[in-house]
């Protein structure tokens, strides 16, 4: 029982602090859709769009945890901070190419919302989530500096900070609260880019305070400049395969939802409804994959087998508290409506029947989401991440996506079938990555994967 404890007083900080990331969307979505339904549906949209640049620069950072690792407790070098300098110039870049990106992407609220009324809001609404993606990048690196120095609460203060700024900002610029004009989609664009940069500023603060050797990084940040470009490959190596994955995950996601707006707009709110609240939960799962991935790139060598048992371990523990969890979501599943939707609404009777439907097939489901999330953070951790992403990327696109449209023709168009198609998708990657665990990874010992 003590190693659990010792894994929960660094992992539950962790998940819950992805939780309260996640419920940045959720919030969104939830005051968006009480005051109106459409703009809901064009800001689902936007959110996806958004949510596919963002994770693969997140997958970049997360690359930096490795590399960052091998040198982190070195007392005799400053190369950890000549690894963070690198990080920033290669979040600054992405960032500006992400924001280019979006920019383009306003076309797409005509192409999948029947009512154009919300698009010119939309592309607002998409550009302010661009000019976020710099201090969420950042935000995610000082998050992977204080958990290495086992500051997990700090990064849990700074979560619920950015998610309070939120929902205020939400609650002022979407309504009209306070004084403020009511700018609906465009006033929860607006409460993001606040809430990421206050974050941003008081994560920076700690880390100034806790990161050894942080104080000379401006000094790092100009030197050695075909150093900079070997660690910046270094990290791209690692984390560009794992950005591509959380991509592919999201693209696999987005590509369900916009599946769905052929069944109009109850259907896509519906299924929007679900997917936050499954992400949600699934985040609470990814405090245990980031301590797994903190966990493995701390130790610089090992055998395979006590890779193995290290992550058993990780898995029994997360499981003990993530299954109580599912099960108390599954069986509030009806509730959940009267969170997203305004009651008054005609269409609110239609709304929750589909979404009852669609939590009923999802939530369950996270448990294999739960595995899956913890089998990659300790592969990230070794460094391991070109295999899995070609594993996951054939599991979803080439297995799953195709069994979606089959399913689609088969049962006449039911809107369930998505769900079905996700859920199997999860299952099969699951499956395919604890094989890669158990045949690919040698029992010889590891020197710093």
């Amino acid at each position: 029982m003590k190693q659990y404890t010792q894994i929960y007083r660094r992992a539950l900080p962790l998940s819950f602090a992805n939780m309260s990331l996640a419920a940045l969307v959720f919030t969104d979505m939830a005051m968006l859709g009480q005051h109106d339904l459409s703009a809901m549906a064009a800001g689902s949209i936007m959110m996806q769009v958004y949510l596919i640049v963002l994770v693969v620069g997140e997958g970049v950072v997360f690359g930096f945890s490795p590399v960052y690792g091998r040198h982190h407790s070195d007392p005799n070098s400053d190369r950890h901070v000549q690894v963070i300098a690198t990080t920033i110039w290669i979040i600054a870049l992405f960032s500006l190419g992400g924001f280019i990106i979006l920019s383009q992407a306003g076309w797409l609220a005509q192409g999948f919302i029947s009512s154009t009324e919300f698009s010119p809001d939309a592309q607002a609404y998409v550009l302010l989530l661009g000019a976020a993606l710099l201090p969420n990048l950042l935000f995610i690196l000082f998050w992977e500096l204080l958990a290495f120095e086992e500051k997990e609460a700090l990064v849990l203060a700074g979560a619920v900070t950015q998610l309070g700024v939120n929902a205020l900002a939400n609650y002022a610029l979407i309504y009209g609260n306070f004084g403020f004009p009511s700018l609906g989609l465009v006033g929860a664009g607006i409460a993001t880019v606040v809430s990421s940069s206050c974050a941003t500023i008081i994560m920076a603060t700690a880390c100034l305070r806790n990161v050894p050797d942080l104080r000379s990084l401006s000094q790092s940040a100009f030197c050695s400049i075909a150093q900079q470009y070997r660690t910046g490959l270094q990290i791209l190596r690692v984390g560009l395969p794992f950005g591509l994955t959380i991509m592919a995950t999201i693209g696999f996601l987005s590509l369900s939802l916009f599946l769905m707006t052929r069944f109009g707009t109850q259907a896509v709110v519906a299924h929007s409804a679900v997917m936050q609240v499954s992400e949600i939960v699934v985040l609470f799962a990814l405090g245990f994959g980031d301590y797994a991935a903190i966990r493995f790139a701390s130790i610089r060598a090992f055998s395979g087998r006590a890779a193995r048992a290290e992550l058993l371990l990780i898995l029994k523990a997360g499981l003990l508290l993530f299954v109580p969890l599912i099960t108390v979501a599954t069986l509030l599943r009806d509730f959940l409506a009267f969170v997203f939707f305004n009651q008054g609404d005609p269409s609110f009777l239609a709304v929750q029947e589909q979404l009852s439907v669609f939590a009923a097939i999802s939530i369950p489901s996270l448990i294999i989401s739960f595995v899956l999330m913890v089998l990659q953070g300790s592969l990230r951790g070794l460094g391991v991440t070109t295999k899995p992403a070609i594993l996951i990327f054939g599991c979803y696109w080439c297995f799953a996506v195709p069994l979606q449209f089959i399913l689609l023709q088969a049962y006449d168009a039911k809107p369930t079938v998505i769900w079905v198609g996700l859920v199997t998708g999860f299952l099969f990657a699951t499956l395919c990555l604890a094989f890669f665990w158990k045949r690919f990874l040698p029992n010889e010992r590891i020197e710093e994967a």
